[in-house]
Order: structure tokens, then sequence, then C-alpha cells
């Protein structure tokens, strides 16, 4: 699963659950997430939560096109 999250540029604590409910959803699936971030901010929210650390089936990455390199897909969904 991709989530593209570029316009994210703030997660707060609110968010943060939510998103940690998703991700906890997808991983019980046994899915994997690729998660793809435009600004610093989230992604220093989600390794301070240890969201990020430990886990394959959570990766995370700057574009979109590393995302669908990761998951083998080389057109982006429609």
């Amino acid at each position: 699963v991709v989530l593209i999250l570029t316009e994210v540029l703030h997660l707060d604590a609110t968010a943060l659950v939510a998103l940690e409910a998703v991700l906890s959803d997808l991983r019980q699936g046994g899915r994997s997430v690729v998660l793809v971030w435009a600004g610093p901010q989230p992604l220093r929210l989600l390794k301070r939560a240890g969201l990020l650390e430990g886990d394959s089936a959570v990766q995370s990455v700057g574009t979109i096109d590393e995302a669908l390199s990761r998951v083998g897909r080389r057109d982006p969904p429609r």
C-alpha cells in the first residue's frame, strides 16, 4: 500500500494516533506500507514515535516514483 502524504507538512498528535491505527490495521492484514512525505516534521514525529524503527512493513520515501519502485509499479495509479 502506498500512502501519498506529500501535502502533509505538519502532523499533530491526533493525526499521529489516526495514522498509527491505519498502519496497525494494514500490518495486521499482512500489508506492507510505503509512506511518501514532503515535509521533514511528519517523518521526525514518526521516527520519534517508533513507527519506522525495526518494522520492514512500513517504509518511508521522499517521492512517489521511489514508492512505486518499491512496490513494483511503473505507472502511478489512476
